[in-house]
């Protein structure tokens, strides 16, 4: 390096060969970004997609809440002598439910120590 000080062209020469040797250096660390990069845009489009699903199922859910509530009232309107109280209070805790998902108040799920799902613990894939 002290022998490329006096000449400017040995400088020049010298410079762009460290700074070809140190890019070269980073390709591997650039190539890992464009990878990082790659991923986290599928990673997005992944929760875009749950996102919309999530969405789909609020609205049937809703809607399967308020068919049943409408169904229920229709048959206390026409046999009032019979008690729809245990069919009103079965559906409560779906109400319950639609209401919470349609808010995003899910509480996480309790774990055992194994971090596996509590079996209390009724997940909507599981139904």
């Amino acid at each position: 390096m002290n022998s490329a000080k006096g000449d400017p062209q040995k400088v020049i020469k010298n410079g762009l060969r460290q700074i070809f040797h140190r890019a070269w250096f980073l390709q591997p660390v650039l190539r890992q970004l464009d990878r990082m990069e790659a991923l986290i845009m599928a990673t997005q489009a992944d929760v875009d997609a749950l996102t919309a699903q999530d969405e789909q199922v609020n609205v049937r859910l809703n809607q399967g809440v308020n068919e049943l509530k409408d169904e229920i009232d229709r048959l206390g309107e026409s046999n009032p002598e019979v008690d729809l109280s245990g069919l009103t209070s079965a559906l409560a805790p779906l109400e319950t439910l639609a209401s919470d998902l349609e808010n995003d108040n899910i509480p996480a799920a309790p774990t055992d120590p194994n971090n596996q799902p509590h079996p209390d613990q009724t997940l909507p894939g599981d139904l």
